[in-house]
């Protein structure tokens, strides 16, 4: 039973040495990468919207697709602009 304390108190001395050196690093990369860094852009969304009744006409051939071109809705958003109030909007009539 000796022996397995001795074995738990040597994984805790080792597990307690690995904490240390993982952090070391960890603090010294935060410190720079802080200053030199912005937040992290997210990529640009695009949405294309269309009524079901709009995509069964066009699965069955009842509407020309320049017709469905103008009927749905195209949104496009662009994350990365400076101006977090609003991203951009376009609906394409």
């Amino acid at each position: 039973m000796s022996g397995d304390i001795i074995a738990a108190t040597k994984s805790m001395e080792m597990a307690m040495e690995n904490l240390k050196l993982a952090a070391e690093p960890a603090k010294n990369q935060a410190g720079a990468s802080a200053k030199t860094e912005s937040r992290p852009s997210l990529p640009p969304k695009l949405i294309i919207s269309a009524p079901k009744r709009l995509m069964d006409m066009v699965a069955d051939k009842q509407l020309p697709y320049a017709q469905f071109r103008r009927q749905v809705t195209i949104d496009y958003f662009d994350f990365s602009s400076p101006d977090p109030t609003r991203p951009k909007a376009a609906n394409k009539d």
